[in-house]
């Protein structure tokens, strides 16, 4: 693996960390957790690693989108 992918697949992950990180804390910055989604699925590379990724990242966008519209009473 090349080292400019390395690096994207670092960043992508902490992204996702990051947003992980405020679904759990329960802050209610939505906005933060939508951004930080949002940069891992487009950092990731394609390929495999992509696939494994976007899993998780729809997953968590899922979970965001239920607590979004449960806050907004939807």
């Amino acid at each position: 693996m090349k080292e400019m992918t390395r690096e994207w697949i670092k960043k992508a992950e902490e992204d996702f960390g990051v947003a992980g990180r405020e679904l759990k804390a329960n802050t209610g910055a939505y906005n933060v957790i939508c951004y930080h989604s949002h940069q891992s699925e487009v950092r990731y590379p394609n390929g495999d690693a992509y696939e494994s990724m976007a899993k998780k990242v729809y997953a968590l966008a899922e979970k965001i989108r239920k607590i979004v519209m449960k806050k907004l009473d939807i």
